[in-house]
């Protein structure tokens, strides 16, 4: 019988409230599947305005989580906040896997003194080039101007895979210079933002992205610390070594750990390698939160994911015959997303593109003016940053789960398990979170 945990109706709440949350009126009998971001209270943006309140260094615009999250646990004298991020676990994922193995659900009732835990919704697109900005700056992604995996970056006259900061048609070299990447999102990153409170910042990350790359470069502006792992058991016990290092002192400490998102990329959504990532990783989460050392009674420990994963293995190709008429209104290929996809238009197009989509694919897809999208907040409510509505073109793709669109010009992955849609499995992440 499953065990009842502390949070459990609270989570019910919090999910009905996100399900409820309609952004946007879809033109599509299963407009109702979608899960919108809700950036006010109960996403991913606002856990780094609650870090940042927890440790008396509050953003200006502070919009925290909303206090359901916490159930009714005691967050005062916080000196140190250590937060664990699993790229790619999904809040229902999660549940199913405890429902189907006790000892995980043991552990993940060890690992929250018997709370549980609640879900949160992604960024849009839920992506990790999206959804880690959004951790490591606060402001939405119509903020940040992160919009996607790939982006037409008009300053550049070119394509470009974020991830790598190449040409999305060939990787070779850097599209964006080391001076671009100083200025390229518009507002202060976490690290500084602690940093200018005097809140040393500890990042613990595996050694190919530590100070390498766009994202790092992105994210990790001001950080205080860096440690890097070899991506094997080694990040166990350097993630020991570091909160050993800096109990009873105030601080923050961010460990990502990607595993989870790679094997569910390499062998599905759901299987038995992920699960056992999954729970490996717990327990070795909980043997490191339990060691001689670690506590204090004054960190916060957190447990979240920037996204969850679903398979797509029905495509609908940009390039393929089927596709022709939508294909001649194009000005340039797809972008953002094969989850949720960015459209460039010729002028005058974007209510006959929308037309053809629900017409030939609406069982599958659905679509909806970029700057309706943008206005009704499925990018964020706060200030829109003003390069973000160039990078989102004229209309944005939404696939219903199951589905990818392509555009086999750009070249095609040959991945088992997709994120960046808004289907319940990639949108809602948990929270877990444990006082030390």
């Amino acid at each position: 019988m499953p065990i009842d945990f502390a949070l459990r109706q609270n989570a019910q709440a919090i999910e009905a409230d996100i399900r409820a949350r309609r952004v946007l009126n879809l033109p599509v009998d299963w407009a109702n599947e979608v899960i919108y971001p809700v950036y006010d209270g109960l996403s991913i943006r606002n856990i780094p305005h609650s870090i940042a309140q927890i440790l008396d260094a509050h953003f200006d615009d502070n919009t925290p989580l909303d206090n359901r999250v916490w159930g009714n646990e005691s967050l005062k004298d916080i000196q140190r906040v250590v937060m664990f991020l699993s790229d790619g676990l999904g809040y229902h994922y999660l549940q199913e896997l405890m429902a189907d193995d006790p000892e995980l659900e043991d552990t993940v009732l060890e690992l929250t003194n018997g709370r549980g835990f609640v879900p949160l919704t992604s960024s849009a697109p839920s992506t990790t080039a999206v959804a880690l900005p959004t951790l490591w700056t606060g402001a939405s992604p119509a903020t940040h101007g992160m919009l996607g995996t790939s982006m037409f970056l008009r300053e550049k006259s070119t394509l470009t895979n974020m991830l790598f900061n190449s040409a999305a048609v060939d990787p070779r070299g850097n599209v964006l210079s080391d001076d671009d990447l100083h200025d390229f999102v518009p507002v202060k990153g976490f690290a500084q933002h602690l940093t200018a409170n005097n809140i040393a910042t500890h990042v613990i990350l595996y050694r190919a992205y530590l100070n390498k790359g766009l994202l790092s470069a992105v994210m990790h502006r001001g950080v205080t610390y860096g440690y890097s792992h070899g991506g094997h058991s080694d990040v166990w016990v350097r993630l020991a070594d570091v909160l050993h290092d800096t109990a009873g002192q105030p601080g923050y400490v961010n460990i990502y750990l990607g595993a989870v998102d790679s094997l569910s990329h390499h062998y599905g959504a759901k299987n038995v390698y992920v699960h056992y990532e999954i729970k490996q990783q717990l327990k070795h989460l909980l043997e490191v939160l339990s060691s001689e050392g670690v506590k204090d009674g004054q960190t916060l420990f957190i447990f979240t994911a920037d996204h969850g994963h679903a398979d797509a293995p029905h495509k609908i190709d940009l390039q393929s015959t089927s596709a022709e008429s939508i294909r001649r209104m194009m000005r340039l290929g797809l972008t953002g997303d094969m989850r949720l996809g960015q459209l460039h238009l010729q002028n005058g197009c974007v209510d006959d593109v929308i037309a053809e989509i629900h017409a030939n694919y609406g069982d599958r897809l659905t679509a909806i003016s970029s700057a309706e999208a943008l206005s009704a907040g499925l990018f964020g409510y706060d200030t829109i940053y003003s390069e973000s509505k160039h990078r989102l073109g004229d209309v944005i793709l939404i696939p219903r789960l199951g589905t990818q669109v392509v555009d086999s010009s750009l070249g095609v992955l040959d991945l088992e398990s997709w994120h960046g849609g808004l289907s319940p499995d990639e949108m809602l992440v948990p929270f877990i979170f444990k006082r030390l």
